[in-house]
Formats: structure tokens, C-alpha cells, sequence
């Protein structure tokens, strides 16, 4: 889905006339403009230590201090995104395991209740063991 956005403005790069780079697509986009906001981030980070000095910003700079900026926030919201999927996620999990849990418990009272605790299988079980216990009977009055 980002690379169909970079790939728009590539597009749109292509039919100016002033711009002349030809096979210029989205992934060179991305690729540039990546470089263009590091090499501002370096340059800030060098000009860090004269900050006492007052320096006149370029529209330019001005410009690319905004787009980090906002790449940032954007890259911050990702991030909390992304932990609350996640925190959702465990969430969904511990419901499945206390659900899970329940349904056990209540299972085992209403074996308790039965007087069954031996057997898992219920009445069909029960009936199905003496109707195999009466064939074995009737097998062995055969013989």
C-alpha cells in the first residue's frame, strides 16, 4: 500500500517537464527522500554543538525540519499501534485460557454431580459398556 503512494508520486514527478531523471519510480522515491531527510537529520546533529550560534533557515531547512517532524510522529503512532495489536492480541489469548478454563471446571462439577468421575463418555458410554458386557455373556453361554 506505501509503495502504490510512492509510486503516485513518481508518477507525478515524471510528467513535469523540469524534472529530468527518466526510470524514476516509487522505490527510487522512497530511496531519496529517505537519504534527503537523514543527510538533514546529520546535518542538524553536527550543528548541534554550535547551537549558541544564530543561523539564518532556508525555506528548504525549514521545510525538512517539518517533514521529520512529522515522519517521526508518524513513526511513533505506528509503534503504539502496533503495542496495543499486540496488548489485544494477549488479551484475546488470556480470555481463551480463562474460557478455557471455565468450561473444564464446569465439566468437572457436573461429573461430580453424575457420581461419574471414572468416565468421561456419559450415559451412551454406560449403555454402550453394558450392551457390550451382555454380548460377552452371551458369547460365553455359545462356547
Amino acid at each position: 500500500m506505501i509503495m502504490d503512494v510512492w509510486d503516485s508520486v513518481a508518477r507525478n514527478h515524471n510528467t513535469l517537464e523540469e524534472f529530468d531523471r527518466r526510470h524514476f519510480d516509487g522505490k527510487k522515491a522512497q530511496t531519496r527522500f529517505n537519504i534527503l531527510l537523514r543527510d538533514h537529520r546529520d546535518r542538524n546533529a553536527a550543528l548541534q554543538p554550535a547551537s549558541g550560534v544564530d543561523e539564518e533557515e532556508s525555506d528548504k531547512t525549514v521545510l525538512l525540519d517539518d517533514l521529520c517532524a512529522q515522519v517521526d510522529d508518524a513513526k511513533q503512532e505506528e509503534a503504539r499501534r502496533a503495542a496495543m495489536e499486540i496488548e489485544a492480541a494477549e488479551w484475546a489469548e488470556e480470555s481463551v485460557v480463562i474460557v478455557r478454563e471455565e468450561a473444564m471446571t464446569s465439566l468437572g462439577k457436573r461429573k461430580t454431580r453424575e457420581g461419574d468421575e471414572e468416565t468421561s463418555g456419559g450415559k451412551m458410554l454406560k449403555v454402550l459398556s453394558l450392551m457390550n458386557e451382555a454380548n460377552k455373556g452371551q458369547l460365553e453361554l455359545r462356547k
